[in-house]
């Protein structure tokens, strides 16, 4: 199969805007252009994952969605630490203290230093 390399210039495009956003702390901001990188490129781990974080940490947190996007992503890379990780802080604010556990857990065994 092709690669439409210009849907994927525009989804890295939008995802690298939306990653300057977060680090300073602006996930509202970012979501403007994280959302558009995963509509054109759904398949990107890193893309699922920068949307799924900038969700759960916008001022009006979505934790649902976020979480779903982080399955998205931890099925696409699933020995991503960070990912599996920050799955357990969407589940945990959404009350679901044994399956985050989990996700901690499995976080911890992939690299014991995530979260620190």
């Amino acid at each position: 199969t092709q690669i439409d390399t210009a849907r994927l210039t525009q989804a890295e495009t939008s995802y690298r805007k939306g990653e300057i956003l977060i680090k300073m702390g602006n996930f509202a901001g970012a979501l403007e252009y994280l959302e558009p990188a995963v509509e054109l490129w759904p398949d990107e781990p890193a893309y699922q994952a920068g949307l799924a974080w900038a969700l759960l940490r916008q001022p009006k947190s979505d934790p649902g969605r976020a979480a779903e996007h982080f399955r998205i992503a931890q099925a696409q890379a699933p020995e991503d630490a960070m990912i599996a990780y920050r799955l357990g802080l969407a589940l945990r604010s959404l009350g679901e203290t044994e399956e985050s556990e989990d996700c901690f857990l499995r976080a911890r065994a992939i690299d014991p230093d995530v979260g620190e």
